[in-house]
């Protein structure tokens, strides 16, 4: 990479973070990863990665571990819509002002903030996202935590010079997805998929390795620094025509059942109610997260990635399923599933 020699990253364990490094890897970066005291580090250890036993929740951890550092990749998150207030505001906030606080302290030349598409969601159900409206007004604690990281890496940029660039990936997917595709393939093989509003929702999906390719052209591209970039893949699919096509390649039938908006959040409502009430630790089958997401009907305009960072999509939509396909049928379904 352009004048990129050696990197720090956070949540290298995780889906997105793991296919990073064996990025990175390949290319002969030198790489420092945090990861937390009872992460699993297979690849990271059968890579030989240099690692930081730490949390970016306490700064003291690895805040001298990055001296010497050109970009730190920071994708720590909190992958579920359910989890505790206090940890999405431990991870998303404290982490990422004292990631940027690091940075700063070790003139850390620029710092790669994950964040999501979700900021720029306007409250309505046909949503053409793109990075020129500036951003949304979320009602869930994830994205609204995810809004805060950016602010306190905006300030970083303006104060104290630290090179910022934020993320914003859609739906991301690929092998080592945990969340999405595995847990629609469980719905269709168990049941039924649950539609709502209407089966001709559209979801922007990214497949894992062309975000990594984003991700790598935001750690060296000139003038970017202050900038966010809604990334996505350029084909359009639905929900419905995503489980038709998973259902065609492994068998089985699209057994569907297609809800009204409200009576869906009523029913995620009751739901949440009962799981916070009974202290149950899986999240609900459905949560008012999840009906946002699966009622909207997105669309995305991904030019000012595309003409900022110079990007061409190196993997389409439907060779991208496949290879998640391949993935899936040589893992254990439920063993993938996480929440």
């Amino acid at each position: 990479m352009n004048n990129v020699h050696s990197v720090f990253v956070t949540g290298a364990t995780g889906f997105i973070g793991s296919a990073l490094i064996k990025r990175l890897y390949s290319e002969q970066i030198k790489i420092i990863t945090l990861v937390r005291k009872n992460s699993n580090t297979t690849l990271i250890d059968q890579l030989g990665i240099q690692k930081v036993v730490g949390d970016v929740t306490d700064i003291h951890s690895f805040i001298n571990n990055i001296k010497n550092i050109d970009v730190i990749f920071n994708l720590a998150g909190v992958v579920t819509d359910w989890a505790p207030k206090e940890l999405y505001e431990a991870v998303h906030i404290i982490g990422t002002r004292n990631i940027f606080e690091a940075a700063a302290k070790n003139n850390v030349k620029r710092v790669v903030q994950m964040s999501t598409s979700e900021v720029l969601r306007k409250d309505n159900f046909d949503c053409n996202l793109n990075d020129k409206d500036g951003i949304g007004n979320p009602k869930d604690i994830y994205t609204k935590t995810k809004i805060e990281g950016e602010k306190i890496g905006m300030h970083y940029h303006k104060i104290k010079k630290v090179e910022a660039v934020f993320i914003r990936p859609t739906w991301v997917y690929g092998p080592g997805d945990t969340t999405l595709i595995p847990e629609i393939i469980y719905q269709l093989k168990n049941g039924f998929m649950v539609y709502i509003k209407n089966l001709k929702n559209y979801i922007p999906l990214i497949y894992v390795d062309n975000l990594v390719d984003f991700l790598l052209k935001a750690s060296y591209m000139p003038n970017i620094s202050g900038e966010g970039f809604l990334i996505s893949d350029q084909e359009k699919i639905t929900w419905y025509e995503l489980s038709e096509y998973l259902v065609n390649r492994l068998g089985g039938r699209n057994r569907k059942i297609c809800i009204p908006y409200k009576l869906a959040v009523n029913l995620a409502n009751i739901l949440e109610f009962f799981s916070k009430n009974t202290h149950k630790k899986n999240r609900p089958i459905l949560t008012k997260t999840a009906v946002e997401m699966l009622s909207a009907n997105i669309s995305v305009d991904i030019t000012h990635a595309i003409n900022k960072l110079n990007y061409n999509q190196k993997i389409s939509l439907i060779e991208g399923l496949d290879k998640t396909i391949e993935w899936i049928k040589h893992n254990n379904l439920d063993n993938l599933r996480k929440k």
